[in-house]
Protein backbone atom coordinates (compact mmCIF):
# COMPACT_ATOMS: atom_id res chain seq x y z
CA UNK A 1 0.00 0.00 0.00
CA UNK A 2 1.57 3.56 -0.67
CA UNK A 3 1.49 6.54 1.00
CA UNK A 4 -0.48 9.52 0.01
CA UNK A 5 0.75 12.94 0.27
CA UNK A 6 -1.76 15.08 2.19
CA UNK A 7 -3.39 17.83 -0.17
CA UNK A 8 -1.98 21.15 0.59
CA UNK A 9 -4.60 23.87 2.32
CA UNK A 10 -5.42 27.28 0.42
CA UNK A 11 -3.88 28.94 3.42
CA UNK A 12 -0.32 26.75 2.39
CA UNK A 13 -0.86 27.64 -1.22
CA UNK A 14 -1.12 31.39 -0.48
CA UNK A 15 2.11 31.05 1.72
CA UNK A 16 4.22 28.92 -1.23
CA UNK A 17 3.21 31.78 -3.11
CA UNK A 18 5.04 34.00 -1.13
CA UNK A 19 7.91 31.29 -0.60
CA UNK A 20 10.09 32.97 -3.47
CA UNK A 21 10.18 36.29 -2.43
CA UNK A 22 10.96 34.96 1.51
CA UNK A 23 13.35 32.91 -0.16
CA UNK A 24 15.58 35.29 -1.81
CA UNK A 25 15.49 37.34 1.79
CA UNK A 26 16.88 34.31 3.30
CA UNK A 27 19.63 33.87 0.67
CA UNK A 28 20.61 37.60 1.15
CA UNK A 29 20.68 37.35 4.92
CA UNK A 30 22.74 34.18 4.91
CA UNK A 31 25.22 36.25 3.24
CA UNK A 32 25.96 38.46 6.82
CA UNK A 33 28.67 37.32 8.60
CA UNK A 34 27.35 34.94 11.58
CA UNK A 35 25.18 33.39 9.54
CA UNK A 36 27.26 30.04 9.67
CA UNK A 37 27.11 29.74 13.30
CA UNK A 38 28.11 26.27 15.29
CA UNK A 39 24.39 24.35 16.12
CA UNK A 40 25.67 24.69 19.83
CA UNK A 41 25.14 28.59 19.32
CA UNK A 42 22.34 30.18 21.49
CA UNK A 43 19.46 31.65 19.34
CA UNK A 44 18.59 35.61 19.28
CA UNK A 45 17.16 37.77 21.41
CA UNK A 46 13.97 38.95 20.69
CA UNK A 47 15.70 43.01 21.68
CA UNK A 48 17.67 41.68 18.40
CA UNK A 49 14.79 43.17 16.19
CA UNK A 50 14.12 39.54 14.83
CA UNK A 51 10.66 38.61 13.82
CA UNK A 52 9.36 35.87 14.11
CA UNK A 53 9.28 33.47 11.46
CA UNK A 54 5.52 32.99 10.30
CA UNK A 55 3.13 30.48 11.68
CA UNK A 56 0.78 28.84 10.16
CA UNK A 57 -2.98 27.70 10.77
CA UNK A 58 -3.50 25.70 13.74
CA UNK A 59 -0.40 26.15 15.26
CA UNK A 60 -0.16 27.06 19.28
CA UNK A 61 1.94 29.96 18.27
CA UNK A 62 -0.03 33.77 17.81
CA UNK A 63 1.30 35.91 15.03
CA UNK A 64 2.39 39.14 16.41
CA UNK A 65 0.24 42.06 14.62
CA UNK A 66 -0.62 45.81 15.28
CA UNK A 67 -4.10 46.73 14.14
CA UNK A 68 -5.46 50.49 13.42
CA UNK A 69 -9.23 51.20 13.82
CA UNK A 70 -11.07 51.98 10.14
CA UNK A 71 -12.76 55.70 10.61
CA UNK A 72 -14.23 57.64 8.59
CA UNK A 73 -14.17 61.11 7.14
CA UNK A 74 -14.79 63.60 4.59
CA UNK A 75 -13.50 63.14 1.61
CA UNK A 76 -12.87 65.04 -1.44
CA UNK A 77 -11.26 65.16 -4.27
CA UNK A 78 -10.29 68.14 -6.40
CA UNK A 79 -9.10 69.13 -10.03
CA UNK A 80 -5.77 71.73 -10.16
CA UNK A 81 -6.17 73.43 -13.55
CA UNK A 82 -4.08 76.80 -14.67
CA UNK A 83 -6.10 79.53 -16.06
CA UNK A 84 -5.92 82.89 -17.51
CA UNK A 85 -8.11 85.82 -16.44
CA UNK A 86 -10.10 87.82 -18.98
CA UNK A 87 -12.53 90.34 -18.71
CA UNK A 88 -15.92 89.29 -18.04
CA UNK A 89 -17.66 91.37 -20.83
CA UNK A 90 -15.75 93.25 -23.70
CA UNK A 91 -18.03 95.41 -26.11
CA UNK A 92 -16.58 96.71 -29.56
CA UNK A 93 -18.27 100.03 -30.39
CA UNK A 94 -18.61 101.38 -33.65
CA UNK A 95 -20.96 103.86 -35.81
CA UNK A 96 -24.28 102.74 -38.02
CA UNK A 97 -23.65 105.21 -40.39
CA UNK A 98 -20.66 106.34 -42.26
CA UNK A 99 -19.54 110.11 -41.61
CA UNK A 100 -16.69 112.49 -40.24
CA UNK A 101 -15.37 112.75 -36.68
CA UNK A 102 -15.77 116.25 -35.37
CA UNK A 103 -15.79 114.80 -31.60
CA UNK A 104 -14.39 111.97 -28.97
CA UNK A 105 -15.91 111.74 -25.61
CA UNK A 106 -12.92 109.16 -24.00
CA UNK A 107 -9.86 108.48 -24.44
CA UNK A 108 -7.41 104.60 -24.29
CA UNK A 109 -6.94 103.30 -20.30
CA UNK A 110 -9.62 106.10 -19.35
CA UNK A 111 -12.79 104.62 -16.90
CA UNK A 112 -16.07 105.66 -18.26
CA UNK A 113 -19.60 105.63 -17.29
CA UNK A 114 -22.57 104.20 -19.49
CA UNK A 115 -24.26 106.07 -21.84
CA UNK A 116 -21.35 108.54 -22.10
CA UNK A 117 -20.66 110.09 -25.37
CA UNK A 118 -17.92 108.44 -27.19
CA UNK A 119 -18.00 110.13 -30.48
CA UNK A 120 -20.13 112.85 -32.41
CA UNK A 121 -19.95 112.96 -36.32
CA UNK A 122 -20.70 115.80 -38.56
CA UNK A 123 -24.12 116.25 -38.56
CA UNK A 124 -24.94 119.52 -40.81
CA UNK A 125 -27.02 117.66 -43.38
CA UNK A 126 -28.97 115.48 -40.79
CA UNK A 127 -29.95 118.46 -38.93
CA UNK A 128 -31.54 120.16 -42.31
CA UNK A 129 -33.52 117.04 -42.76
CA UNK A 130 -34.86 118.16 -39.56
CA UNK A 131 -35.56 120.94 -39.98
CA UNK A 132 -37.32 120.05 -43.33
CA UNK A 133 -39.29 117.24 -41.79
CA UNK A 134 -40.18 119.79 -38.98
CA UNK A 135 -41.56 122.34 -41.78
CA UNK A 136 -43.45 119.99 -43.42
CA UNK A 137 -45.24 118.65 -40.77
CA UNK A 138 -46.57 122.28 -39.82
CA UNK A 139 -47.78 122.30 -43.67
CA UNK A 140 -49.77 119.16 -42.63
CA UNK A 141 -51.43 120.58 -39.79
CA UNK A 142 -52.61 123.63 -41.89
CA UNK A 143 -53.93 121.31 -44.34
CA UNK A 144 -55.70 119.64 -42.00
CA UNK A 145 -57.05 122.60 -40.46
CA UNK A 146 -57.99 123.84 -43.30
CA UNK A 147 -59.62 120.18 -44.95
CA UNK A 148 -61.84 120.69 -41.73
CA UNK A 149 -63.42 124.03 -41.92
CA UNK A 150 -64.10 122.97 -45.91
CA UNK A 151 -65.88 119.96 -44.59
CA UNK A 152 -67.83 121.67 -41.83
CA UNK A 153 -69.24 124.44 -44.28
CA UNK A 154 -69.74 121.98 -46.72
CA UNK A 155 -72.34 119.72 -43.98
CA UNK A 156 -74.33 123.23 -42.70
CA UNK A 157 -74.78 123.55 -46.73
CA UNK A 158 -76.10 120.16 -47.50
CA UNK A 159 -78.04 120.57 -44.09
CA UNK A 160 -79.56 123.53 -45.98
CA UNK A 161 -80.12 121.76 -49.68
CA UNK A 162 -77.71 123.81 -51.18
CA UNK A 163 -75.09 121.23 -51.38
CA UNK A 164 -75.18 117.76 -53.12
CA UNK A 165 -74.07 114.47 -51.61
CA UNK A 166 -71.16 114.37 -53.76
CA UNK A 167 -69.85 117.76 -53.14
CA UNK A 168 -69.94 116.62 -49.31
CA UNK A 169 -68.22 113.34 -49.84
CA UNK A 170 -65.54 115.57 -51.63
CA UNK A 171 -65.29 117.20 -48.69
CA UNK A 172 -65.13 114.27 -46.11
CA UNK A 173 -62.20 113.19 -48.71
CA UNK A 174 -60.19 115.64 -48.33
CA UNK A 175 -60.14 116.33 -44.77
CA UNK A 176 -59.30 112.30 -44.51
CA UNK A 177 -56.48 112.77 -46.98
CA UNK A 178 -55.17 115.97 -45.09
CA UNK A 179 -54.85 113.87 -42.14
CA UNK A 180 -52.65 110.98 -43.67
CA UNK A 181 -50.72 113.46 -45.77
CA UNK A 182 -49.74 114.95 -41.70
CA UNK A 183 -49.36 111.43 -40.50
CA UNK A 184 -46.79 110.67 -43.26
CA UNK A 185 -44.96 114.32 -42.30
CA UNK A 186 -44.79 113.31 -39.26
CA UNK A 187 -43.29 110.05 -39.63
CA UNK A 188 -40.51 111.50 -42.00
CA UNK A 189 -39.81 113.67 -38.64
CA UNK A 190 -39.25 110.55 -36.79
CA UNK A 191 -37.01 109.04 -39.08
CA UNK A 192 -34.65 112.36 -39.47
CA UNK A 193 -34.53 112.97 -35.66
CA UNK A 194 -33.29 109.14 -35.54
CA UNK A 195 -31.16 109.89 -38.27
CA UNK A 196 -29.53 112.79 -36.04
CA UNK A 197 -29.15 110.72 -33.01
CA UNK A 198 -27.20 108.19 -34.98
CA UNK A 199 -24.35 110.76 -35.33
CA UNK A 200 -23.90 110.29 -31.55
CA UNK A 201 -22.35 107.35 -30.36
CA UNK A 202 -22.80 106.77 -26.60
CA UNK A 203 -21.20 104.04 -24.14
CA UNK A 204 -23.37 100.99 -23.78
CA UNK A 205 -21.84 100.64 -20.10
CA UNK A 206 -19.73 101.42 -17.36
CA UNK A 207 -15.93 100.58 -18.15
CA UNK A 208 -12.47 100.75 -18.86
CA UNK A 209 -11.17 102.05 -22.32
CA UNK A 210 -9.26 99.01 -23.28
CA UNK A 211 -8.82 100.60 -26.49
CA UNK A 212 -9.29 103.55 -29.45
CA UNK A 213 -9.00 103.39 -33.11
CA UNK A 214 -10.05 106.75 -34.67
CA UNK A 215 -9.25 110.20 -34.17
CA UNK A 216 -10.87 113.37 -34.87
CA UNK A 217 -11.35 114.76 -38.36
CA UNK A 218 -11.21 110.54 -39.52
CA UNK A 219 -13.91 109.19 -41.54
CA UNK A 220 -15.93 106.45 -39.76
CA UNK A 221 -17.49 103.91 -41.34
CA UNK A 222 -20.19 101.30 -40.46
CA UNK A 223 -18.54 98.20 -39.23
CA UNK A 224 -15.35 99.53 -38.17
CA UNK A 225 -14.87 98.95 -34.30
CA UNK A 226 -14.22 102.60 -33.13
CA UNK A 227 -13.68 101.97 -29.39
CA UNK A 228 -13.23 98.47 -27.11
CA UNK A 229 -14.60 98.71 -23.69
CA UNK A 230 -13.96 95.79 -20.85
CA UNK A 231 -16.29 95.42 -17.52
CA UNK A 232 -13.53 94.61 -14.64
CA UNK A 233 -16.02 94.64 -12.00
CA UNK A 234 -16.27 90.88 -12.51
CA UNK A 235 -13.25 88.62 -14.48
CA UNK A 236 -13.53 85.41 -15.36
CA UNK A 237 -11.10 82.55 -15.57
CA UNK A 238 -11.07 80.52 -18.54
CA UNK A 239 -9.45 77.05 -17.39
CA UNK A 240 -8.90 73.78 -20.04
CA UNK A 241 -10.56 70.90 -18.57
CA UNK A 242 -9.52 67.55 -20.08
CA UNK A 243 -12.05 65.27 -21.34
CA UNK A 244 -11.91 63.07 -18.84
CA UNK A 245 -12.97 65.54 -15.83
CA UNK A 246 -15.46 67.48 -17.95
CA UNK A 247 -18.83 65.54 -17.19
CA UNK A 248 -18.10 65.60 -13.54
CA UNK A 249 -18.38 69.66 -13.27
CA UNK A 250 -21.15 71.56 -12.76
CA UNK A 251 -22.20 75.31 -12.93
CA UNK A 252 -22.59 77.13 -9.86
CA UNK A 253 -19.75 74.91 -8.22
CA UNK A 254 -17.54 76.82 -5.57
CA UNK A 255 -13.77 76.97 -6.91
CA UNK A 256 -11.02 78.28 -5.16
CA UNK A 257 -8.52 80.44 -6.64
CA UNK A 258 -4.98 81.18 -6.10
CA UNK A 259 -2.88 83.84 -7.89
CA UNK A 260 0.53 84.15 -8.41
CA UNK A 261 1.15 87.65 -9.02
CA UNK A 262 -0.90 88.61 -6.29
CA UNK A 263 1.39 86.94 -3.69
CA UNK A 264 -0.95 83.79 -3.82
CA UNK A 265 -3.66 85.53 -2.63
CA UNK A 266 -6.80 82.82 -2.36
CA UNK A 267 -9.83 83.99 -3.55
CA UNK A 268 -13.28 81.98 -4.67
CA UNK A 269 -15.28 82.21 -7.65
CA UNK A 270 -18.27 79.97 -9.43
CA UNK A 271 -18.25 78.15 -12.29
CA UNK A 272 -20.29 79.99 -14.88
CA UNK A 273 -19.92 78.26 -18.52
CA UNK A 274 -19.15 74.94 -19.16
CA UNK A 275 -19.15 74.37 -23.51
CA UNK A 276 -21.05 71.61 -25.28
CA UNK A 277 -18.38 71.80 -27.34
CA UNK A 278 -14.16 71.12 -27.13
CA UNK A 279 -11.91 73.01 -28.61
CA UNK A 280 -10.67 71.01 -31.97
CA UNK A 281 -6.77 71.58 -31.29
CA UNK A 282 -6.64 70.80 -27.90
CA UNK A 283 -9.65 68.58 -27.09
CA UNK A 284 -10.26 70.29 -23.95
CA UNK A 285 -13.32 72.11 -22.72
CA UNK A 286 -12.31 76.04 -22.06
CA UNK A 287 -14.41 76.26 -18.95
CA UNK A 288 -15.35 79.86 -17.47
CA UNK A 289 -14.76 80.42 -14.14
CA UNK A 290 -16.38 83.91 -12.86
CA UNK A 291 -14.66 85.92 -10.02
CA UNK A 292 -15.66 89.64 -8.19
CA UNK A 293 -13.19 92.37 -8.75
CA UNK A 294 -14.40 94.65 -6.55
CA UNK A 295 -10.78 96.11 -5.61
CA UNK A 296 -9.64 96.23 -9.03
CA UNK A 297 -6.73 94.39 -8.29
CA UNK A 298 -6.65 91.34 -11.33
CA UNK A 299 -5.99 92.34 -14.53
CA UNK A 300 -6.56 90.27 -18.03
CA UNK A 301 -4.30 88.38 -18.67
CA UNK A 302 -3.21 87.09 -15.26
CA UNK A 303 -2.12 83.40 -14.84
CA UNK A 304 -4.24 81.24 -11.28
CA UNK A 305 -4.47 78.19 -10.35
CA UNK A 306 -8.06 76.67 -10.11
CA UNK A 307 -8.85 74.27 -7.65
CA UNK A 308 -11.85 72.42 -8.46
CA UNK A 309 -14.02 70.31 -6.75
CA UNK A 310 -14.76 67.33 -8.90
CA UNK A 311 -16.29 64.35 -6.01
CA UNK A 312 -17.21 64.71 -2.17
CA UNK A 313 -17.69 62.05 0.18
CA UNK A 314 -19.20 62.53 3.70
CA UNK A 315 -18.33 58.83 4.93
CA UNK A 316 -15.63 58.09 3.34
CA UNK A 317 -13.20 55.06 4.45
CA UNK A 318 -9.57 56.26 4.34
CA UNK A 319 -6.45 53.49 5.87
CA UNK A 320 -2.94 53.60 5.40
CA UNK A 321 -1.46 52.53 1.67
CA UNK A 322 0.69 50.01 3.48
CA UNK A 323 -2.14 48.38 4.84
CA UNK A 324 -3.28 46.88 1.05
CA UNK A 325 -1.25 43.67 0.41
CA UNK A 326 -1.87 42.63 -3.35
CA UNK A 327 -2.01 38.67 -3.97
CA UNK A 328 -2.45 36.97 -6.84
CA UNK A 329 -6.44 36.92 -7.98
CA UNK A 330 -8.37 33.40 -9.34
CA UNK A 331 -6.63 33.42 -12.45
CA UNK A 332 -3.15 33.55 -13.28
CA UNK A 333 -2.93 37.08 -14.25
CA UNK A 334 -5.23 38.52 -12.05
CA UNK A 335 -4.29 40.45 -9.02
CA UNK A 336 -6.46 41.02 -6.45
CA UNK A 337 -6.19 44.23 -3.33
CA UNK A 338 -6.69 42.27 0.27
CA UNK A 339 -6.89 43.59 3.54
CA UNK A 340 -6.36 41.63 7.12
CA UNK A 341 -8.65 42.84 9.79
CA UNK A 342 -8.07 40.85 13.30
CA UNK A 343 -11.29 39.61 14.54
CA UNK A 344 -11.80 36.87 17.59
CA UNK A 345 -8.11 36.28 17.55
CA UNK A 346 -8.21 35.31 13.88
CA UNK A 347 -6.93 37.37 10.91
CA UNK A 348 -9.76 37.60 8.42
CA UNK A 349 -9.10 38.22 4.89
CA UNK A 350 -11.14 40.92 3.29
CA UNK A 351 -11.33 41.54 -0.69
CA UNK A 352 -11.10 45.14 -1.20
CA UNK A 353 -11.75 47.51 -3.85
CA UNK A 354 -9.67 50.58 -3.26
CA UNK A 355 -9.60 54.40 -5.50
CA UNK A 356 -7.25 57.20 -5.10
CA UNK A 357 -4.07 57.54 -2.99
CA UNK A 358 -4.33 60.80 -0.71
CA UNK A 359 -1.28 62.28 1.02
CA UNK A 360 -1.58 62.38 4.81
CA UNK A 361 0.11 63.63 7.75
CA UNK A 362 1.83 60.26 8.62
CA UNK A 363 2.10 58.65 5.51
CA UNK A 364 -0.17 57.96 1.92
CA UNK A 365 -3.37 56.83 2.78
CA UNK A 366 -6.01 55.01 0.24
CA UNK A 367 -9.35 55.62 -0.12
CA UNK A 368 -11.21 52.10 0.45
CA UNK A 369 -14.68 51.97 -1.75
CA UNK A 370 -15.71 48.22 -0.58
CA UNK A 371 -14.44 45.64 1.94
CA UNK A 372 -13.97 47.69 4.84
CA UNK A 373 -15.95 49.62 7.54
CA UNK A 374 -15.24 51.74 10.54
CA UNK A 375 -14.46 50.55 13.45
CA UNK A 376 -12.39 47.36 11.62
CA UNK A 377 -9.18 46.20 13.65
CA UNK A 378 -7.23 46.72 10.28
CA UNK A 379 -3.66 44.82 10.50
CA UNK A 380 -1.50 47.16 9.57
CA UNK A 381 2.20 45.65 10.56
CA UNK A 382 2.10 42.08 10.27
CA UNK A 383 -0.59 41.83 7.29
CA UNK A 384 2.26 39.94 5.25
CA UNK A 385 2.92 37.09 7.34
CA UNK A 386 -0.84 36.21 7.57
CA UNK A 387 -3.19 34.18 5.95
CA UNK A 388 -7.03 33.87 6.40
CA UNK A 389 -7.59 31.95 9.41
CA UNK A 390 -4.12 32.57 10.98
CA UNK A 391 -4.45 33.05 15.22
CA UNK A 392 -3.06 36.32 16.06
CA UNK A 393 -2.01 38.52 18.41
CA UNK A 394 -2.61 41.94 19.05
CA UNK A 395 1.10 43.48 20.47
CA UNK A 396 -0.41 47.49 19.39
CA UNK A 397 -3.54 48.71 18.65
CA UNK A 398 -4.83 52.04 17.77
CA UNK A 399 -8.70 52.32 18.58
CA UNK A 400 -9.45 55.82 18.09
CA UNK A 401 -13.14 56.83 17.93
CA UNK A 402 -13.70 57.31 14.38
CA UNK A 403 -14.43 61.04 13.58
CA UNK A 404 -14.45 63.22 10.83
CA UNK A 405 -10.96 64.06 9.18
CA UNK A 406 -9.89 67.09 8.17
CA UNK A 407 -10.90 67.33 4.23
CA UNK A 408 -8.24 65.14 2.86
CA UNK A 409 -8.27 65.86 -0.66
CA UNK A 410 -6.70 64.06 -4.23
CA UNK A 411 -5.54 66.72 -5.93
CA UNK A 412 -5.09 66.33 -9.70
CA UNK A 413 -2.60 68.91 -10.85
CA UNK A 414 -2.49 69.50 -14.94
CA UNK A 415 0.97 71.08 -16.05
CA UNK A 416 0.44 74.77 -17.15
CA UNK A 417 0.12 75.18 -21.07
Amino acid sequence: MRNVAPHPSRADARRAARLPFAAAGIVALCALPGCGKPAGAAPPKASEGAEAAPVGKGSSNAIAVEVEAVATGEYVRSLTLPGRFAPWKTVRVGVEIPGRVVELGAEEGEEIEADRVLVRLDSTLARASVGQAAAQVAAADVGVKGARIQLDRTEKLAESKIADQARLDGAKIGYEQAKAQRAVAAAAQKAAAAQLDRHTVHAPMAGRVLARRIEKGELASPGMPLFEIVSLQKMKLVVDVPEARITSLEQGRDVMITVPADGDRAIKGKVRRIPAVADNASRTFPVEIEVDNDSGRLRGGMMARARIEVEREEQAVLVRAEAIVDEAGPRADAVVSVAYVAKDGKAERRVVQTGELVPGESGPKIRVLSGLQAGDKLIVVGQRRVVDGDTVRVVQAKFAAPKAAAEPTAAEPTAAP
